[in-house]
């Protein structure tokens, strides 16, 4: 399902197979929390370019999502996130490029949760990783 929001668009899914392929698929890894002063907004690097960029990754994430193909969900997923780094460069410390560094080649994508900086990094991968939490998707 879709919908729109000014120039926004908004995307709901609720296909429970989709759902399902979501949760065999995603874990996540904690992270240490974030720095208490931490203001990822600072030194953002915001460019008409780089946001386009940033939603032609996401139109093609849900693409992937759409049609369950992982190697392009999980690509897109790191590209995301990729952008938003280039967007926010804050969001990237060397705390979280050491975990990054040491993930697993089972791993085939990632990106930081929320607004970045700590919490948890959010992993594709086909099998269970050590220390990870599956995640579970809350049906309405």
């Amino acid at each position: 399902m879709m919908g729109t929001f000014g120039h926004l668009v908004l995307y709901h899914l609720h296909d429970e197979d989709t759902l399902t392929w979501l949760e065999a698929h995603l874990q996540l890894i904690a992270l240490s929390p974030r720095e208490h002063d931490l203001s990822v907004t600072d030194g953002a690097l915001i460019t008409k370019e780089k946001v386009e960029k940033l939603s032609f990754i996401s139109r093609n994430l849900w693409k992937a999502l759409m049609a369950r193909d992982l190697v392009e969900f999980a690509q897109s997923m790191t590209k995301s996130f990729q952008a938003q780094v280039a967007l926010y460069p804050k969001m990237l410390n060397d705390h979280i490029r050491e975990i990054i560094s040491k993930l697993p080649p089972d791993v085939l994508g990632y990106k930081l949760c929320g607004a970045g900086g700590g919490g948890y990094l959010l992993v594709v991968s086909e099998k269970l990783l050590a220390h990870s939490l599956k995640i579970r998707i809350r049906r309405a």
